[in-house]
């Protein structure tokens, strides 16, 4: 058996023993588009570190949400996938009127963006 870390089921469909991790990006959009009604969050901010994966599960949740005529969403910042440093984001963070906030980063990043965060209080 193969497991494949994709967000396309068309790399599995027909094989016997193939599966895939992740959702379809699509389909985790409309989960998640459905979830920020249910909450009345309007207003999402993103920061985004630019990775195939990141970037097709951030364009779906864009395209769901461009639907909404109530709906916005704004990426502060665009990061490598080697960077650190989320300080300016965070002070951006400050000034921005955001319902929700996706931090679509990196595993080791979206540690270090949490700790910055707290500690720019």
């Amino acid at each position: 058996p193969t497991a494949l870390f994709c967000s396309s089921p068309l790399l599995t469909k027909g094989k016997t023993f193939s599966f895939g991790m992740t959702s379809p990006a699509n389909e985790w959009a409309s989960i998640l588009k459905e979830h920020l009604a249910s909450e009345g969050f309007k207003n999402i901010c993103m920061v985004l570190t630019d990775n195939d994966y990141l970037a097709s599960e951030y364009n779906a949740l864009k395209g769901a949400l461009e639907k909404e005529e109530d709906k916005t969403i704004n990426v502060i910042d665009h990061y490598s996938p080697s960077d650190t440093d989320f300080r300016s984001s965070v002070l951006k963070l400050g000034s921005n009127v955001c319902d929700a906030l996706g931090v679509y980063l990196l595993p080791g990043q979206v540690r270090t963006f949490f700790n910055q965060s707290k500690y720019s209080k």
